[in-house]
This record gives C-alpha cells, structure tokens and sequence, in this order.
C-alpha cells in the first residue's frame, strides 16, 4: 500500500516536472496522512495549472490582440503565488507602458499637440533604464526639435507676413539633416524675400519722391519676375506718361500749339483710361478753342450764320452761349429758320437721290475708264505709257471693287440685297473664276489647284454670279497673303437632298496665316488683323464680310482655321436646288452631271479609257488631275517629274501599252514641260501619235515665242492652270 502512494506521488511530480500539469491523484485511494499529501498534491498541481493557463491567455489578448490593459487572475493565491502574479503582471505593465506613451505622444503630434512627452517614471515611481530609457529620450528630443521648429516657423511667419519685419530668421539649436535643410531653406527665403521686398520698396518710395529712374534689378524667377518686370514696366510707362504730359502742358499752354496729344505706348487699364482722358482733353480743348476762333473770325468778317456747337461746360460753355447769342441776336429769326428748313429738305431730296443713282453714276463712269483704257492698251504704246495704262487700269479696277463691295455691304445692310434663281454650270462657273485669278497666282509662281469631286453635280440652280463673287474674294485673299507654296480650292458633296444639295467648298493656302485670337476680328465690317496688313497689302476690309453675308443669304456657314506662318483654310457651306428631283437614296443621274447646254462638249467616246500620263511636280496638282481625268473615264497615271516621266513612257512602250495623251506641266525643276516635250521628239517611239498638252501658266499662254517654241517641239495644245475638263476636251479635239 505504502509503496503504491509513494509510486503515485513519485508519477505526478515527474508529471510536473515536465509541464504536464493535468495529473491528479484519487485521494479515495488513501488514508490518513497520505490522504492528505495527495490533495495537497492535488492543489499545487492545479495551482500550477491555473497560472500556465493565465500565462497563456494574458499573453495572446496582450501580445496578439492588443489589449494592453491585460492582466494575469488567480483567485486566492497566497504567499508566493501572489508575489509571482503580481511580479508578472509589473512585468507586463513595464513592458506595455512605452509603447503607451509613445502613441500617447503621437496622437498628440498628429492632433498638433506639442507639449506631449513621455514620462520617464514608470507608475510606482521606477526610473526607465536600457533601450526604453534611449526611447523615451529619442522620441521626447524629436518633439522638442519639432516644437522649437513650429515655434520659429511660426514666428518668422508672423513677423514677415503679418506684422511686416523683414529679415527675421529662425534659430533652431541641434538640428541636422532634413530638419536643418528645411531650417536654412525658411532662412533662405526669408532672406531673399527681405531683399526683394526691400528693393521694391526703394523703387516704389524712389516713385513717391518724383525719381522715375529706378528700376528693379534682381535676378528673380516666377512669379517674382512678373513682378519685377510689371513694375519697371509700371516706372516706364510712369515715366514716359510724366514726360508726355509734361510736353503736352508746354506746348498747348505755354507755346499755344493745339491739337497736340500724349503717345504712351503699350498702357492699359487706368493708365489708359488717364492717357485717354488727357488726350480727350487735350482735344476737347483744341476744338472748342478752334471752333470760337473760327467763328469769331466769321463773325468779323460779317459772317452771322456760323455759331459753336462744340460741348463745353463750365467757364468754356459760359463763354460759348455768349457767344451764340451774340450771333442769334444779330440773325433775323425767320430768314434763318427758313434757309434752315429749305436746307435740310434740300439735304434730305439730296441723300435719297444720291443713293438711288449711285449704282449707275458711280460704276457707269468707272467702266468708261476701264473700257477706254483696255481700248488705248490695245493701240501701239510706248514701254512708258503702257505702263501709266497698267497702273490707271489696276487703280480703276481696284477703285471699282471697292465701290461695289460697300454699295452690296450698304444693300445688305438695309436687306435690299436678293439672290437670282437660274440654271448654271457649276464647273464652267468654277474654272472662269479661276482663269481670272490664274495671272496674278502665276505672276507670284504660286500653284493655283482646283479640285471638284466627281459626286459634285454640274448644273445647279442659283446664284452663280454671287458665288463666284464669293469664291474670288477667297481666293484672291489667299493669292495676296501667299507668297511661296499653292492656293487650292476643293468642292465636295455635303448633303444631298430630293430637290436641293449642299455643297462644301474650302480654299486652304500656304500664305501667312492669322493668329487664332484674330480669327473673328476679320469677319467684321472694314476690319483686318491689324493696320499694317492693309497697308502692305491694301484691302478695305469688306470681302470677307460680304462673303459671310452671301454665305448666310445661301443658307450655309462660313468658318476658318489658321496657323501663323503656315497658311489658312476657309470654309463654307452653300445650298442649291437641282435641276431635276433625285429619289432618297438614289445616285445622281448623268443628266446632273453633263455639260451645260450647248457650251461645252460632250466627253468623246474614243477619250473613254484613254491611256493618260499626267506630269506635275506638286502633288496637290497631281491629285487634282487624277480626279479629273478619272471622272472622264480616263486610264490615269502620275509622275513627280521629267525623269520619272521618261522612264514610264520607255516602261509603257516596252509593255505595248504606249499612253495616248500626256499632259505636261511647263514648269518644274531639272527637266520642265518642254524639256520633256523636246525629249520626247528625240525618241518619236515614245509617243507613238500620242497628243502632248502642256499646261502652262497664264502669262505664258499668250506669248507668242512661246507658241512658236510648242509647235516646233509638237506640242498639241497648251491650257491655262488649273486646267478644267472643258479646256481639255476642247484641247483633244481641236486638230
């Protein structure tokens, strides 16, 4: 019995000893004394049970969940069990108190509490030593840095920018690194916000004091040489308007010179409103002065049906109603009022006769000039007087434009202006604007395209007359701002409707272009996108107005878009009815697009996939007469230039498909239109009975060695560019 008890006891300490703490012993077994030493067994045991058990507990809610007011629980314990859990519990809160009062003191950093520290006593009095001791010392050093800093910041802010001391600088003991940087950059700026500020304040009270001569000097970017350069441009414009009023006052109060006035350029705002006002009166003065002058004058002369009319006020108008009733006071009332009366119905009987015989009395007399002048041209002149003719002529021309631009313009105005109604020839109506305007492009050596889409149908109804005064204004525009490069022109289908199309016409140009902020300013009546243009290029400002207005009266829309220096384009869209009614959805009929009657030629059978080689160095140009041709049912080829050119032609005769037209552009570099035409007779198996057209510019169609010089090198026919199917087809049959 004994041996079994000390057996059983021996088996639960060893159970202890190994951390096994769930062994109990059956203290039923037993008796007496060995009874009790196994309950007592029993209660160390559980004992030891129920602290592993808080041990483990108290470290996951603390260590994994992160309650950090945790602590160990044994009911009852005594003696060293007590001492035990309560050294446990000290050594959880020792452990825990840092990281406490470190978010303690972050929650205040981030709440903008400075004054947060971590205490380095722990609860019951203990001093913190070791690395929580360094970490305390750390983190309380780190908010005292950013509290001297945020102080300093703070005060140098408020000196500068609120109570307006310059030159304070914060003073920041023991930083380094990023702080110390951002401290010497606060330093920086305070610094040369001190001497900028300074500088302008010089300049400024220089300004109060009457010197002008000061200027801000500093080397600054941003913002701060915006500054910088509006004040000095302030102290110019300063200076320069002090210097103009002071002339102004000399000279129209001292030296009695009138009419004069102040010139500040590049003012704005209140110094142009000063300058304006100054200058308003100046002139004022100037003509109140003058009107009494001349008046008295009269007057002197007994002269008694003048008086002054200019506005005045003050001691000036006191002196002017003396004045007239001075004068009133000397005329007989009734023969003035009467004469007054007779006047005005004369000046009234006079307007409205002036404006409905000014269409005939004005244009009437303009084309005699320009018809007698055309007839003299014709006559034998010398070198010098055919040039005076040129020049009476263009002037006559231009002075002609002029007058009917601003007798449609008024038209238009009082709505007086009506579009005809009438069957006409788009394309015929197209290319006669064009031959017009050939001379001028030419003369400038710049390529004149014209590009009509195939769908666009050839009769219309409508206006032809006013849009072909669209189209030349246009045009003609792009011809005067270009000066290297091409205008061309190009006409597509818009909208197509049973009885009525819309067709888009655009004229884009390689000219000077115009900014975009002056894209609207040049629609406006007598307006262009600046002075100097109309006086280099001349111009009344009216054509594009008028076109915009004749656009509106044609129930399209007028547009732009621009580039300085690249070239503009010009839009617009243009509403006709058609000749014959076309169902929805169906393609136009041949009878839309055929040759008016009678005046142009219908396309020859034997020009219906006719072998053609176009040659043209402007791409624009080539793509131009590969529409054309192609529209005429025509086998299209293109070449860039004279060389590749012959190397088609040999290309062509070697594969026995020799081309029977070869058109020729007369001017392009290396090998030009007859250079190729001449090489071209050298090697008569390359044309192979082929007609050769060369298409040459206006001023060379005309010119009789020219003509001479096409039919030796067997040249067919030469046409004017753009070149038009009609010309051509014209061209191909004459034999």
């Amino acid at each position: 019995m004994v041996g079994d008890f000390h057996h059983t006891i021996l088996q639960g300490l060893r159970s202890i000893r190994d951390g096994d703490f769930s062994m109990r012993v059956n203290i039923m077994d037993f008796m007496g004394i060995e009874k009790e030493i196994a309950q007592t067994f029993n209660e160390v045991s559980s004992m030891h049970q129920l602290l592993a058990f808080e041990i483990e507990r108290v470290g996951v809610v603390v260590g994994q969940e992160g309650t950090l007011d945790e602590r160990l629980s044994i009911p009852n314990a005594l003696g060293s069990w007590s001492e035990c859990v309560e050294n446990l519990n000290n050594f959880i809160s020792n452990i825990v108190r840092p990281t406490t009062e470190v978010v303690r003191v972050i929650e205040g950093l981030a709440e903008g509490d400075l004054s947060q520290k971590i205490h380095l006593e722990s609860h019951h009095g203990a001093t913190l030593h070791g690395e929580f001791f360094r970490t305390a010392e750390v983190v309380n050093n780190f908010v005292d840095q950013l509290n001297t800093l945020a102080s300093e910041v703070t005060r140098v802010a408020s000196e500068i920018g609120s109570e307006g001391k310059f030159g304070g600088q914060m003073d920041v003991k023991g930083v380094r690194g990023t702080w110390k940087r951002m401290t010497d950059n606060v330093n920086a700026m305070s610094t040369h916000l001190t001497h900028k500020f300074r500088t302008i304040a010089e300049v400024t009270t220089a300004v109060v004091n009457g010197d002008l001569s000061e200027k801000v000097t500093l080397n600054v970017k941003g913002e701060t040489l915006e500054l910088k350069n509006t004040i000095n441009a302030m102290m110019d414009q300063l200076k320069s308007f002090g210097s103009e009023v002071t002339r102004l006052s000399h000279e129209m109060g001292i030296e009695g010179k009138l009419g004069r006035q102040i010139e500040v350029k590049g003012v704005s705002g209140t110094w142009k409103d000063v300058t304006d006002n100054v200058n308003k009166m100046a002139a004022n003065l100037t003509g109140q002065l003058r009107a009494i002058t001349e008046v008295a004058t009269a007057v002197s002369k007994g002269d008694f049906t003048r008086s002054i009319v200019v506005e005045a006020s003050s001691e000036v108008g006191t002196l002017r109603n003396t004045i007239n009733k001075m004068i009133t006071n000397l005329k007989e009332s009734a023969q003035s009022m009467t004469v007054a009366k007779e006047a005005a119905r004369s000046a009234s009987r006079i307007k409205s006769q002036f404006m409905a015989n000014m269409s005939h009395e004005i244009r009437t007399p303009m084309h005699g000039i320009i018809g007698m002048t055309e007839l003299t041209m014709d006559t034998e002149l010398m070198p010098e007087q055919r040039e005076y003719l040129e020049l009476v002529l263009s002037s006559a021309n231009g002075l002609l434009t002029i007058i009917n631009d601003i007798l449609d313009f008024s038209k238009i105005e009082v709505g007086q202006l009506r579009l005809e109604s009438k069957e006409f020839n788009l394309r015929a109506a197209i290319y006669d604007t064009l031959k017009t305007l050939a001379l001028p492009a030419h003369q400038k050596q710049l390529e004149l395209i014209c590009d009509i889409h195939p769908d666009v149908p050839n009769k219309l109804v409508g206006d032809p007359n006013r849009l072909r005064q669209v189209l030349a204004n246009l045009i003609g525009n792009a011809i005067k701002f270009t000066h290297v490069g091409e205008v061309a022109l190009s006409v597509e289908m818009e909208n197509l409707l049973e009885t009525t199309c819309t067709l888009h016409f655009s004229v884009r140009d390689t000219g000077i272009g115009i900014p975009k902020d002056k894209l609207s300013v040049i629609f406006e009546a007598f307006s262009q996108v600046d002075g100097s243009i109309t006086r280099k290029y001349g111009g009344t400002g009216l054509g594009l107005t008028l076109s915009t207005r004749l656009v509106d009266l044609m129930q399209g829309q007028f547009s732009a878009e621009s580039v300085p220096d690249q070239g503009s384009t010009f839009h617009f869209t243009a509403c006709f009815s058609l000749t014959k009614p076309v169902p929805l959805g169906a393609p136009l009929s041949a009878a839309h697009f055929s040759p008016s009657l009678e005046t142009i030629p219908m396309v020859p059978t034997s020009l219906v996939n006719l072998p053609v080689l176009a040659v043209d160095d402007n791409a624009s140009n080539r793509k131009a007469l590969d529409t054309m041709l192609s529209s005429l049912k025509m086998q299209v080829s293109t070449a860039e230039n004279g060389e590749t050119a012959m190397d088609m032609l040999r290309a062509a005769v070697d594969n026995r498909t020799p081309y029977q037209l070869i058109l020729l552009d007369e001017k392009m570099p290396v090998l030009d239109g007859f250079k190729v035409a001449e090489l071209i007779k050298q090697e008569p198996h390359l044309s192979q009975g082929a007609r050769v057209v060369v298409m040459a510019s206006a001023e060379q169609l005309f010119d009789s060695p020219q003509n001479e010089k096409c039919a030796s090198l067997g040249i067919s026919a030469c046409i004017t560019k753009p070149v038009s199917h009609i010309e051509l087809i014209h061209a191909l049959q004459q034999r």
